[in-house]
């Protein structure tokens, strides 16, 4: 796989920030643990939202794209998104960063 495609690729894109987060603690914030997978510092909440929002496009993105494949295995894949959309249905960036993680399984990691 060429370097262009791994950046084009949306569910390749997807599958290295889920890693990022997955291997983030526990015992962080959503806000602290966001700001770490985006590389940003967590005072800035309007950059932290902005790159958030560009991320849950890219979720959406990448579902889109599964659900047009013409492959056997499509309805597979899609297996993956409910529990990454519920990871990152995150409705207080004050809360553990152990739940959103939670919900996705490493099983759903190699779905991507």
């Amino acid at each position: 796989m060429s370097k262009q495609t791994k950046l084009t690729n949306p569910a390749r894109r997807l599958l290295y920030f889920i890693r990022k987060a997955k291997g983030l603690k526990k015992t962080l914030t959503a806000k602290v643990a966001l700001a770490n997978i985006f590389e940003l510092q967590h005072e800035d909440q309007a950059e932290l939202f902005s790159k958030f929002s560009v991320f849950l496009k890219l979720i959406e993105d990448t579902e889109r794209r599964i659900t047009n494949l013409d492959h056997n295995d499509k309805d597979k894949f899609m297996k993956c998104m409910s529990p990454i959309k519920r990871a990152f249905k995150i409705p207080n960036l004050d809360s553990s960063w152990n739940n959103p993680m939670s919900q996705i399984t490493d099983s759903d990691i190699a779905l991507l």
